[in-house]
Order: C-alpha cells, then structure tokens, then sequence
C-alpha cells in the first residue's frame, strides 16, 4: 500500500506517515465542504465531488495503513490488540449515531476512517502465521477456513430465516 511504500522505500517512519495523511485528508474535507457545502455520499453526483470522494478513499487507505503498521510495530501493540482497538474506534461513532441520532455525516466518516487499520490490522493478523513473520497470527489456511465456515453459517440461517418468512407469509 501507499503508506508501506512511503515507509520502506523513503524510510519515512510511520509516525510522519499518519500525520501527513491525516493533514491531507483535513485539507480534503475542508476544501470539499468549502466548496460544495457538504460531505454527504448521498451527493456524490458531480465529477468534482467524485474527484474529492476519491482522494478521501487514497488518504483514507494511506492514514489507515500507517496507523495500523504505526500501533502495531511501532507501538508494538501487536496486530491482533491493533485490530481491537480499533474495532473500538470503529465503534464508538456507530454507537453514538444509534443513539443520538445527530452528526450523519461526520460518524459515517469517522467510522469510515477506521475501516481501513481495523480491517488491515485483522488480515494481518490472520495471515502473519502463514509467512512466519509474527508467531501471534493464526495463518492464511486457518482464517480461510473460518471465513469459510463463517460464510456457510450466516447463508444457512439467512436462508433459513427467508424460508420461514415465505412459510409464514403463505
């Protein structure tokens, strides 16, 4: 990714890495709204607007890479505590919308923001066992054989649930 490029090839640490993203991705946001007056996905329907949608996707990516490689290795919180961190800090902008119903936008974003550490942290994780890097992940073949298994559960109660939904409904 971006912010592993900039770490590896230029030596940049991650630490100036997650600054610089999280100033882009400020500047961003505040010239976005400058000039269209809102940050709603919902009106994303000019290029101009698409064109800010997507250079929040790559600050995103590039913040959310470095923050997640900053706590993990840096901090050396692990990849494992990392992903729960920030499945906390993914949380708490949910949690508020769901009970405060206020700030759409800013707690779409603020979650949003979080995917990408919360997601990179867990994967990983779970692949760091297959290569030998971290003795603390599970290793590629087991995650996929959870996610498998995950995936065949979920389908097998949401089909049992349709099934009686279209038994009761008749």
């Amino acid at each position: 990714m971006l912010a592993d490029s900039i770490h590896i090839a230029l030596g940049i640490p991650y630490e100036i890495s997650v600054l610089g993203f999280a100033i882009l991705l400020i500047v961003n946001f505040s010239i976005w709204y400058g000039i269209e007056g809102t940050l709603s996905v919902h009106e994303i329907t000019t290029r101009r607007r698409e064109l800010f949608y997507w250079l929040t996707i790559l600050f995103t990516f590039g913040l959310g890479t470095a923050l997640g490689d900053y706590t993990s290795h840096v901090l050396n919180w692990g990849t494992l505590n990392s992903g729960f961190f920030f499945l906390i800090l993914f949380a708490i902008p949910i949690i508020w919308r769901v009970f405060s119903k206020k700030a759409e936008i800013l707690t779409f974003w603020s979650a949003y923001v979080m995917t990408r550490p919360l997601g990179a942290s867990f994967a990983d994780w779970g692949s760091y066992g297959l290569y030998g890097h971290n003795p603390e992940g599970v290793g590629f073949f087991l995650l996929t054989i959870f996610l498998i298994l995950l995936i065949a559960l979920s389908a097998k109660s949401f089909l049992g649930i349709k099934r009686n939904e279209t038994v009761t409904s008749q």
